[in-house]
């Protein structure tokens, strides 16, 4: 059954994410450089603030080079991200999900940390500060989240072993 949590939090991540590309889409740049290609601001907070999506949407762009099939995956992956938040939100305050559900989270979790590191890395060296931080926010978050479920998960099995 959707909750709230689970609806509103998509809902609402896709119209931030809506808008903010829409204001990008008008910002021009006041310098022309070739180097680095020039990304308006609202959309780099855009993809700041959305950066697991923004992931997903720099690995399938090597398919497809249309402005429109980016911008349906990428806001497809927006809704997703943030369904998944608010599905997460609701299992830690409502139930005790299962340990084999919070194992294959963390491990799952620890890959997307990794993924967002090495790309907010190689996009710090790009000059797009903005993303870099938001890659850098999302590790924390997830990396703390998980990581302290993974570290409950080990104390628990070092005590019952």
């Amino acid at each position: 059954m959707l909750t709230r949590t689970t609806t509103l939090l998509p809902a609402s991540g896709i119209v931030v994410a809506l808008t903010l590309l829409e204001i990008g889409s008008k910002q021009v740049p006041t310098v022309l450089l070739d180097s680095p290609p020039f990304v308006a601001p609202a959309t780099e907070l855009c993809w700041a603030i959305n950066a697991p999506a923004a992931l997903l949407l720099g690995g399938l762009l090597m398919l497809a080079h249309s402005f429109r099939f980016w911008q349906v995956v990428f806001l497809s992956g927006v809704g997703l991200l943030w369904f998944i938040v608010g599905l997460e939100v609701e299992l830690r305050l409502t139930k005790t999900p299962s340990t084999r559900h919070r194992l294959v989270a963390a491990l799952l979790a620890t890959t997307l940390v990794v993924a967002l590191v090495s790309v907010g890395v190689v996009a710090w060296r790009q000059d797009q500060v903005g993303f870099s931080i938001g890659c850098a926010a999302w590790s924390a978050v997830v990396a703390l989240f998980y990581g302290f479920d993974l570290l409950r998960f080990t104390v628990s099995r070092i005590q019952s072993g």
